[in-house]
């Protein structure tokens, strides 16, 4: 027959646990404070990291002498679909960082107010949602960028990079410059 052995971490786990009353609701308490401190800490976060973007996006340097040389090698229909979704694109891998500690935070501030018997507004959840998830027009621009030949993005993403610039500023220079 085989032995069970216990396993230490699990056993050390039970026995904190165990220590713990469903009667002492003040570390809840404060873990839940916690948790929307840390929710509202990763907020401010992204608002600063969102002005830091469009700041680069401002500063970021002329992209025209590159772009008039994919105009050669690129149709102008493909190279407006290109600017316009790779300066979506960019601006997104910015902000990344920031929104991913706001989805974390909130989904662990949501975790302890449900423990608790807390459910946040749908107001705020929505809120949140929107600010997070890419809309339906970040999508139809993602597959008419991914319907473009794979060497013309390529060239694209090559003269672009992934700096947020200015794109509907460039846009308008494509436009005109014909």
């Amino acid at each position: 027959m085989a032995k069970c052995e216990p396993i230490p971490g699990l056993v050390l786990l039970c026995a904190v646990l165990s220590g713990m009353t469903y009667a002492d609701t003040a570390p809840l308490a404060d873990a839940l404070s916690l948790a929307r401190q840390d929710y509202e800490n990763a907020l401010h976060r992204l608002d600063t990291e969102i002005q830091r973007c469009q700041a680069l996006k401002r500063q970021a340097g002329e992209l025209k002498h590159d772009i008039e040389a994919l105009g050669q090698k690129v149709p102008k229909a493909a190279l407006l679909t290109g600017v316009g979704f790779l300066a979506a694109r960019n601006i997104r891998l910015c902000e990344a960082g920031a929104k991913g500690e706001l989805a974390l935070a909130w989904l662990n501030y949501l975790s302890i107010a449900k423990e608790q018997g807390i459910h946040p507004g749908e107001v705020v959840s929505d809120q949140i949602s929107t600010l997070l998830s890419p809309s339906a027009v970040w999508y139809a621009m993602r597959a008419r960028y991914a319907a473009l030949p794979a060497h013309q993005r390529s060239m694209m993403e090559e003269a672009i990079g992934q700096a947020p610039f200015d794109g509907p500023a460039l846009l308008n220079w494509i436009e005109e410059r014909d």
